[in-house]
């Protein structure tokens, strides 16, 4: 007998979320391996996915239950899932996003964060 899954809102989902054609943003928390700081960090990439070599494709959703609560940026077309802060793959393969640079309402951003 299957049990129904309760799908509740989270407390640690990012905000300022903005996809782009040419970029995604995101002020969330760390969702890989690659540093303790569970800190919100504003991050912006390329609006690229690196494991179709596809732009635009790029997309947020939030997990549910243990299963990424933070969130995190996903491919449209692979569903490779990647880090909201490092851009890391959480697939252990060492994909990661591209860091944006540019400038966004008058604002640099360098290195996929704001100067």
């Amino acid at each position: 007998m299957n049990a129904a899954y309760k799908v509740t809102k989270s407390t640690v989902a990012a905000y300022n979320v903005k996809v782009t054609s040419k970029y995604v943003m995101a002020t969330g928390k760390n969702t890989c391996s690659i540093a303790s700081d569970y800190k919100y960090h504003t991050r912006v990439f390329e609006n690229y996915d690196p494991s179709s070599h596809k732009w635009g494709v790029l997309a947020y959703e939030v997990g549910s239950g243990w299963n990424n609560p933070e969130g995190m940026w996903y491919s449209t077309v692979t569903d490779m899932d990647f880090c909201l802060v490092h851009g890391k793959s959480h697939d252990n393969r060492g994909v990661y996003l591209i860091p944006y640079n540019g400038t966004i309402n008058g604002k640099k951003v360098v290195n996929g964060y704001f100067v």
